[in-house]
């Protein structure tokens, strides 16, 4: 159930977090990692009882219909078709990944990004940018195979009219955007956007 589960870790990690959908957001950790004085985290989502039972409901739902087996099959499903969707359009996007029916694009740029989404959104699909080049997908649990193939289909017909936008960029569509030099911190050099920033939030 748990992310770093499907990782095959030597050892457990050091923190875990849950977020908002567990109705009562937190984290547990190793002794080691928990901060000496208390409440130094905190927020709104934590410490109320009441949503304890509500997550208790929803994890009764979960194990009743088999959600969590449910996001694997989905999963490697939506995972094998923007894996292909990026052998077709593989100017425009590429590097599919993903756990469960948790998956992501890579974009040529920034802009092309914002213009899928936008097509996406026109198409009656919701979906989110992550960063400046990725488009990130995380669907309900109760989203199946079935949903996963219309999406697909929308996003190749999306794929298939929207043009790039701006200069494209010489990525590869295939290697990380980004490799962080773990001793000095520097980026890569496609991490940095471009002059053309993202049109997402602008008014």
């Amino acid at each position: 159930m748990w992310a770093h589960e499907h990782w095959g870790l030597d050892d457990p990690p050091d923190i875990v977090s849950f977020a908002k959908k567990t109705q009562i957001a937190g984290f547990f950790s190793t002794a080691e990692m928990r901060p000496k004085e208390a409440y130094r985290i905190f927020n709104t989502w934590m410490g109320d009882p009441a949503k304890m039972i509500m997550l208790e409901t929803i994890m009764k739902e979960y194990k009743a219909n088999d959600l969590v087996q449910n996001a694997g099959i989905t999963g490697d499903f939506l995972l094998d078709g923007l894996k292909q969707l990026s052998e077709d359009h593989g100017s425009k996007i590429g590097r599919a990944r993903g756990q469960g029916t948790f998956c992501a694009v890579s974009v040529n740029n920034t802009r092309t990004r914002d213009a899928i989404i936008n097509n996406l959104r026109a198409h009656g699909v919701e979906s989110g940018g992550s960063g400046a080049y990725t488009i990130r997908l995380r669907p309900t649990m109760m989203f199946m195979p079935q949903h996963a193939a219309e999406f697909l289909a929308i996003f190749d017909k999306v794929l298939e009219e929207t043009e790039i936008v701006g200069e494209a960029s010489e990525w590869n569509t295939k290697d990380p955007r980004n490799i962080v030099d773990v001793d000095t911190g520097k980026q890569g050099r496609f991490h940095s956007m471009s002059e053309l920033k993202s049109t997402m939030n602008m008014p």
